[in-house]
């Protein structure tokens, strides 16, 4: 329920309104399974209701929160209860969170995980079996997906209107957990309790922690390329506007790795991890993929989605640490602008190093024990680098003109996609000599350039003044559009000088736009 976690007040008013769930006699069994003295961490406490109540049994309570205005106010009734010397509540990022061997007699999750990415589920299932005592509780309640089909498909349709609003309101959504009950089991739990709610759409889990449990899974993966991965790398190369071509994230191996095998940690994207695994060949290797949403590594590192906390919480995730390989894990040089090394030690206590430029230079990386010559730390950034990633821009640039434009036949002009097209080309081609660093100044550049043989081409052609205006309206904003737009596929871009452009090249294209409808209308 993540909407509610904007108002922490109405919190629990609202889980009683959304869930047929009778919550306060689920909060009564979860309660009776703790006792006086026991210590009990509550991830994800919200509120605190539960924390509060079991600390009113004689239990010392802590209550894990990411939202800050939720331990505020769970602090608030704690010292409004007199209960605040049994518990007390911090503001923790669960997954990634440091951690307290064997610290805990139970460990409760309500309606925590289903809030949670994957690898963050896992970490946080991971954190959970460090912190538990030997035999101690894993309580859980959550969503799940019902089993039966009917009662399945009612669920998603239901789901999905809800889900809708709440990424609108809190920009924000919910995972249902699948294989719940497998899933615990394989972390090193042993399930004493399932009980379903809401015709099998919530689930109360019980388990105990084990001793002793399975080995981390490591899958194994060739580095022979495939046709389907060929083909799998040419769809990546083409989905410039979307991140569908991605890898599972997990712990991987390439041939057989032993103690002194390297870890090298990289980004999900389909196209990423193909080139890793392929430049791996005759090497025993270990790669971590962390979860980047689908994005290459240095897109991913300067949007945030490749940093200290990823790396950390995936470490976690996939129990690297019962791994044997050689420290320190090899970071992507191209990741520095998101990953802070000294974080990552300090904070997280993930030993690091960042490798090469290029995965093709990794094995001599290696065989020199982790030294880089200066070559491997250099960016190629020439012209042929540069147009291999030019051309397809300039493809998918094309053609998300030409699709709108060939539905509105009165607007059609395949000069118009052409000039796009050139523009995108002119902006790789030429990108060290157009004047400036900042990127829309680059693509306006690129744009009167590719203007200079449109306009005389309209005005050979008998175009008047207000018609060769309106052109040049629309050059100039796709100029600073793609401008803007080529600051991903470049490994010279900042995240800093990308947020210093924004707001700017936001009201340039605004005001282009403005004017190219005025002189449409006049």
């Amino acid at each position: 329920m993540k909407i509610l976690e904007l108002i922490p007040e109405e919190y629990d008013r609202g889980i009683k309104k959304f869930a047929a769930t009778d919550f306060e006699a689920l909060r009564d069994d979860m309660a009776a399974l703790v006792g006086p003295g026991d210590r009990v961490l509550d991830v994800g406490c919200g509120p605190g209701t539960f924390a509060l109540l079991a600390a009113s049994r004689g239990a010392r309570v802590t209550g894990w929160d990411r939202n800050a205005d939720m331990v505020t106010f769970a602090t608030g009734k704690a010292l409004e209860l007199e209960l605040a010397d049994n518990v007390k509540f911090e503001a923790r990022d669960a997954p990634a969170a440091p951690l307290k061997r064997d610290a805990y007699d139970a460990v409760v999750m309500s309606l925590a995980l289903s809030e949670m990415r994957g690898a963050e589920q896992l970490a946080t299932l991971e954190g959970a079996w460090q912190m538990l005592k030997p035999g101690g509780k894993l309580v859980i309640v959550d969503e799940v997906p019902p089993r039966r089909p009917l009662a399945r498909s009612w669920y998603y349709f239901k789901r999905f209107w809800l889900k809708l609003v709440v990424y609108v309101v809190a920009r924000a959504v919910t995972r249902p957990l699948r294989d719940l009950p497998a899933t615990v089991a394989r972390r090193g739990f042993a399930v004493t309790q399932e009980t379903y709610f809401e015709g099998g759409a919530l689930l109360y889990l019980v388990a105990e922690k084990n001793a002793a449990r399975p080995a981390p899974e490591v899958a194994e993966v060739s580095t022979t390329l495939t046709p389907g991965d060929r083909l799998a790398n040419l769809a990546s190369y083409l989905s410039l506007y979307a991140t569908f071509f991605r890898v599972e994230p997990g712990l991987y191996r390439v041939g057989r790795p032993g103690p002194a095998a390297p870890l090298l940690v990289t980004a999900n994207f389909t196209l990423t991890f193909n080139l890793v695994r392929r430049a791996l060949a005759g090497l025993d290797a270990y790669v971590l993929v962390i979860d980047t949403r689908g994005i290459n590594v240095w897109c991913a590192a300067g949007a945030g989605k490749f940093d200290a906390r990823e790396v950390a919480l995936s470490h976690r995730a996939f129990r690297v640490a019962e791994v044997p390989y050689r420290e320190p894990a090899v970071l992507p040089k191209l990741a520095a602008t998101g990953v802070s090394k000294p974080e990552l030690e300090e904070v997280y206590g993930v030993a690091a190093a960042y490798g090469p430029v290029y995965v093709r230079d990794f094995g001599a990386y290696a065989a020199a024990g982790y030294r880089k010559t200066p070559a491997m730390s250099r960016v190629d950034w020439g012209l042929a680098k540069r147009m291999e990633v030019t051309w397809f821009f300039a493809l998918m640039n094309a053609a998300v003109v030409a699709l709108p434009l060939a539905v509105f036949h009165r607007l059609y002009s395949p000069l118009a996609v052409a000039a796009v097209a050139a523009i995108s080309l002119v902006i790789g081609a030429l990108f060290p000599w157009l004047p400036t660093r900042l990127y829309s100044i680059k693509g306006l550049a690129a744009a009167a350039l590719a203007a200079v043989p449109i306009i005389i081409y309209k005005w050979l052609g008998g175009a008047g003044g207000l018609s060769l205006a309106t052109w040049a309206a629309f050059l100039a904003f796709a100029g600073i559009l793609l401008g803007l737009e080529f600051s991903g596929n470049t490994s010279v871009s900042s995240p800093s000088q990308v947020r210093q452009e924004f707001k700017p090249g936001l009201l340039a294209l605004a005001a282009l736009a403005l004017a190219f409808i005025l002189l449409i209308v006049l």
